[in-house]
């Protein structure tokens, strides 16, 4: 299984599959509200139907009917955007790009679905969706290609200096020829090939096929495959084979297959047998969001209204869910067409609407029979069991797929870092971005869950003995594991939700200080990192006292610390804080001293009580004399202000020992203790010592 979804992934991460992926992904929010709309409106309680025509003069019935009626009508045209824009946006093309090739997507795909025929706007809705995605990636493919040739560049120039109509003006040759491209093809295929509607030109084709064929049973299966290849491409079977279907729709004494035992017991849920994939998620799946999804999804699949499903997991143009999306049907139409021909259950007598619920449903159609209930939960069973496997390596995909996305955003950031250049990925229209934004919901579902927690960088005198820790943020992500803490904290600067984690922070800081208060009666204290936006934020002093005041704790134990960097965006109100904060107790530390622009300027300010001698000189003191110098006229300095020194990273016993022969007061780093969590430090600070 590992081999396949290796595989698999593979197939799904070519450009085509991305394109696609991302454009249905995208139409989520639409097909969401749709899909509850028409759920409410096929409701199957002939007394809620009522109810809801009479409410309100049938104010908010018409309401929900606008909604639904709009959203599927023009469903493909709203995929031809998404489609387009998501291909310009893998591929990295300018902002103008993604304007106007979707324009010229959609206008093309108006043209090629022949509008001015009245019989053609059906393929609006969600039956031209294959038409849709063919149309947005050719010619957003094309109209890429003219822009990178410099077709129309050059009329530009001739049109004053606005910006945007510049753009525009450039956009209008390559644009006009994929217009005229696509009115030609137009031409084509309905006044030369005489093919006035796709969907009802293939279902004919499809019929006059089937026609030749004298078995009922391959009549079933061959129908029911055709019925979800269309749908694997993007073209709503059911419509297409709709001429195929309503030649079977009356119920026959003699003849087994018909629209009712199709639509009851084969398209339980929607095509593909949606609600066995439903099952499938809900009482298997390892991952929230995807159980979320299927939950928002449930009442509609209930109603057999699958569009929630195909185009929001999505089902449609998955390589990983083909196989399935093909073999449950078919499963269910094999064993209901064996179960009839042998007389295991009663026959189908009464015809079904097709919003009704299965076993509900399976009842009805065959005359109040609990034996049609019971092939319906065999179909569901069968059917559940199928798509586990396939949901499995589908999780297995999503979750390669995460991590890769997670280490790339990391590696960027660490990138800028490094490299001291602006952090913009964030707003990248890229793959990364997408993911970034991603992540930071979920790191403001888990803030707002208190899933964050601290582990515990223990502090220590040359001499072993523990006097705190420095507290450490840390995210462990449900499927890439431990977050980049430095991520952790840009994130929720972008969201706007850092003062979210800062209350968090400074109440599981107090509470670790309480609950080490009752094992030693040594001093100690504990420090917890802050940003400049918190230092600029209103509620910073309220949100420290109130911990404190909350667990009862002495607040000399509870220092803060702020780094080098961020410090340099402070203001008077800034360092009145700063001020403020320290006349109640608590001690500040600059973080990473010795590695910023103005680091000895902060020592005169006299707003803070020790500096932390950043990393990077520690590893580097015993084999670079620079950076000897620097520390030792650090701790020098330091020690005649009256300022304690942290050395940070020491990992071994000659850096420690040089460190304490300069001045060093306090230690942190492998050499003493690696960051552990809250109970090996209380063992520590119990014992006093490592």
């Amino acid at each position: 299984m590992k081999n396949l979804a290796i595989k698999l992934n593979k197939l799904s991460e070519h450009f085509v599959v991305r394109v696609i992926r991302r454009g249905m992904m995208s139409l989520i929010p639409m097909v969401i509200t749709a899909s509850l709309s028409l759920a409410v409106l096929c409701f199957p309680i002939v007394s809620f139907q009522h109810f809801l025509i009479r409410f309100c003069g049938g104010f908010f019935y018409h309401l929900l009917e606008y909604v639904k009626d709009f959203s599927f009508s023009f469903f493909s045209v709203m995929l031809t955007i998404a489609i387009s824009y998501s291909y310009v946006i893998e591929k990295k093309e300018t902002i103008e790009s993604a304007i106007f090739a979707p324009i010229a997507s959609c206008v093309s795909f108006l043209l090629i679905c022949h509008i001015g025929m009245e019989e053609n706007v059906s393929n609006l809705g969600a039956q031209g969706c294959f038409l849709a995605i063919f149309v947005a990636f050719f010619v957003s493919a094309g109209y890429v290609a003219l822009v990178r040739k410099g077709i129309g560049r050059w009329i530009s120039s001739s049109y004053g200096q606005d910006l945007v109509y510049r753009k525009a003006m450039q956009a209008a040759i390559p644009m006009a020829i994929l217009m005229l491209g696509t009115a030609l093809a137009s031409y084509l295929i309905f006044d030369v090939c005489h093919i006035s509607n796709f969907n009802q030109w293939l279902g004919m084709k499809v019929e006059h096929f089937l026609q030749g064929i004298n078995s009922d049973f391959l009549t079933a299966v061959l129908c029911t495959l055709m019925i979800h290849l269309l749908w694997f491409l993007g073209i709503h079977g059911s419509n297409a084979m709709e001429v195929v279907v309503n030649a079977h729709i009356e119920i026959q004494p003699d003849v087994i297959f018909n629209k009712t035992f199709l639509d009851v017991f084969v398209l339980m849920g929607g095509c593909g047998t949606s609600i066995c994939i439903l099952l499938a998620v809900l009482c298997f799946s390892r991952y929230k969001k995807t159980k979320n999804l299927m939950k928002t999804a449930a009442l509609p699949v209930v109603l057999n209204i699958n569009e929630l499903i195909t185009f929001g997991l999505p089902i449609i143009w998955n390589p990983m869910m083909f196989v399935p999306f093909l073999a449950v049907p078919l499963e269910c139409t094999v064993i209901s067409y064996a179960a009839f021909k042998l007389g295991l259950v009663a026959p189908i007598v009464t015809a079904v609407n097709w919003t009704t619920p299965a076993l509900f449903s399976g009842y009805l159609a065959c005359g109040h029979s609990v034996s049609g209930i019971v092939l319906q939960v065999v179909n569901i069973t069968a059917g559940v069991f199928t798509y586990l496997p396939f949901v499995r390596i589908y999780e297995r995909y999503d979750e390669h797929r995460v991590k890769d996305q997670i280490k790339a955003i990391t590696d960027e950031l660490k990138a800028c870092e490094s490299s001291g250049e602006d952090i913009t990925f964030l707003d990248g229209r890229d793959e990364i971005g997408a993911a970034a934004n991603m992540l930071m919901d979920e790191l403001h579902e888990a803030v707002r869950n208190r899933q964050l927690y601290f582990m515990y960088q223990p502090q220590f005198e040359a001499s072993g003995k523990c006097i705190g820790a420095e507290a450490l943020i840390r995210w462990n992500h449900p499927i890439a594991g431990m977050i980049y803490p430095p991520l952790i904290i840009l994130l929720a600067k972008r969201g706007n939700f850092l003062s979210e984690i800062e209350y968090q922070i400074f109440d599981m800081a107090c509470e670790a200080i309480k609950k080490i208060d009752g094992i030693t009666k040594e001093p100690f204290k504990i420090s917890v990192n802050i940003t400049a936006k918190s230092l600029r934020w209103d509620g910073l002093e309220d949100c420290i006292q109130n911990a404190v005041e909350r667990y009862g704790i002495s607040p000399e134990k509870l220092w803060v610390e702020v780094t080098e960097q961020d410090i340099l965006a402070k203001t008077e109100e800034v360092n009145r804080k700063i001020r403020s904060i320290r006349e109640k107790g608590h001690k500040f530390l600059i973080d990473d001293f010795g590695v910023g622009k103005t680091s000895i300027l902060y020592l005169q300010t006299k707003m803070f009580d020790g500096v932390k001698i950043d990393g990077f000189l520690t590893k580097t003191l015993l084999t670079d004399n620079v950076s000897r110098q620097i520390v030792t006229s650090v701790i020098d300095l330091s020690n005649k202000l009256g300022m304690c020194v942290i050395a940070e990273f020491v990992e071994r016993k000659e850096e420690c020992d040089l460190l304490d022969e300069l001045g060093c007061t306090w230690y942190q780093g492998y050499y003493f203790s690696k960051p552990v969590m809250f109970e090996q430090f209380e063992k520590i600070m119990k014992a006093g010592k490592v």
